[in-house]
């Protein structure tokens, strides 16, 4: 004890380290100079007070749509209001935020109690959703990026036949379905993983969402916003509310002389003719349809949401907590049956897993808690679908006999090409070549 109190161990020590030190083998630093690091591509964090200017862009621009469509009626105010929300809202901002892809933000912030959705993300979801239901669908007109760079490629639009156009139509209320169900239980946000316009506005991305992207724009030289009509999940919810607007794109009964320039001039089918003498249904012809189709409801419902509950353990794989479990069950499946853990191929995930974690009965029950979400999901989901399909061989199963053309507020995109081949738009007429192609 009395050699540790004194100051010549001190110096013992010193002679002992110093020169293992100096005379060691000097180590060299690590070179990172050829390690690439992978790029993020989502867009940079911005000033708080940024998304103030973003909530007041998309008012302003709202608004100045509303004005452009309803008031002046002017196809060229759309046009160029449409191409600047594609450069500000599309390339400067990136895409994001967007209303499309805050459907999942609000999605999980409805069913996770840990999560709340940013002032910004719910003034996007809900602004142009107020908007339509008062004006129609001012943001598809000239407001969402999406829309208008498959405006700006719209070269020859053809008609698309109604029976195809009504399946296809089917597509965003599954895409919505699906979007919603995974964002609810915190699995992915597929919407915006599989949006095929991010990747062209933000210059980055892989190869196949750029390919996406470039076979939408290559099908919208021809087809109408092919994106917007049989994708888009946020336009189903435009669709529903746009129908209850007091305001909207309409033709006037008192100008109208059923010259079918309008509808010529409609690359998405949105103006409804009026009823040839030949088509007119008689009164009580279609009770038997109908009548069929009450009692085949409730089987086609619980027939759909029977099929989709099948398909929720194939679907929970969505999210990252079941695949670990999955993955970890198989592992101690493989050493219960006598082999060593070294012997068992493992991912990266479930290494990470282990060296942090030893108890595999909590992250099942955890694993089991998320699957009994899906299978809740899953039957809401089917039911959704159920009372989709249902309700549009409803629709098409009512003959309605009209008099004179229509535009339909669902279908609807307020994009105003009508506007400049009506003689009867703006209250005086208009001359017309002939022979030239109306889009």
């Amino acid at each position: 004890m009395a050699l540790l109190r004194s100051k010549h161990f001190f110096f013992l020590i010193l002679l002992l380290i110093v020169p293992a030190l100096l005379w060691g083998e000097p180590q060299d630093p690590p070179d990172f100079t050829e390690h690439i690091l992978p790029r993020d591509e989502r867009p940079s964090p911005r000033p708080f007070y940024m998304g103030f200017v973003d909530m007041g862009m998309l008012f302003l621009c709202l608004s100045l749509t509303t004005y452009f469509v309803l008031k002046t009626r002017s196809r060229k105010s759309i046009f160029f209001m449409s191409m600047f929300s594609l450069g500000y809202f599309g390339f400067y901002r990136e895409g994001c935020v967007c209303p499309i892809g805050s459907i999942q933000n609000v999605a999980q912030a409805v069913f996770d109690p840990n999560y709340i959705a940013p002032l910004v993300v719910i003034v996007f979801f809900f602004l142009p959703l107020v908007y339509s239901a008062l004006f129609g669908r001012s943001y598809c007109a000239a407001v969402c990026p999406h829309g208008a760079i498959q405006d700006a490629v719209l070269i020859k639009p053809i008609v698309v036949p109604p029976w195809l156009d009504h399946a296809l139509g089917l597509l965003p209320f599954v895409y919505l379905g699906l979007g919603v169900l995974f964002a609810a239980t915190g699995s992915a946000y597929i919407i915006c993983d599989y949006d095929p316009f991010i990747a062209i506005f933000r210059l980055t991305g892989n190869a196949s969402m750029f390919g996406l992207g470039a076979l939408f724009l290559i099908a919208g030289m021809f087809i109408g916003r092919p994106y917007c009509r049989y994708m888009c999940p946020y336009g189903v919810l435009l669709r529903m509310f746009s129908t209850v607007a007091k305001w909207n794109v309409k033709i006037y009964p008192d100008r109208c002389i059923d010259c079918s320039l309008c509808d010529n001039s409609c690359p998405f089918n949105a103006i409804v003719k009026t009823t040839p003498e030949n088509q007119v249904i008689k009164p009580g012809q279609g009770k038997k349809q109908l009548t069929l189709l009450v009692l085949l409801t409730p089987f086609v419902l619980g027939g759909l949401g029977y099929l989709s509950s099948l398909a929720a353990p194939t679907l929970s794989k969505a999210n990252e907590v079941v695949r670990l479990a999955y993955q970890v069950e198989q592992e101690e499946l493989a050493i219960q049956a006598g082999k060593d853990l070294d012997e068992v191929t493992r991912p990266e995930e479930s290494e990470t897993w282990r060296d942090r974690f030893d108890d595999p009965q909590a992250l099942f029950a955890q694993a089991d808690q998320i699957g009994k979400s899906f299978y809740i999901g899953a039957w809401i989901f089917g039911l959704w679908m159920g009372i989709v399909i249902m309700t549009k061989f409803f629709k098409l199963s009512i003959h309605r006999v009209r008099d004179q053309y229509v535009a339909d507020p669902g279908s609807c995109y307020s994009c105003g090409r009508c506007y400049d081949y009506c003689p009867g738009s703006n209250g005086t007429p208009i001359q017309f070549e002939t022979g030239g192609h109306l889009r």
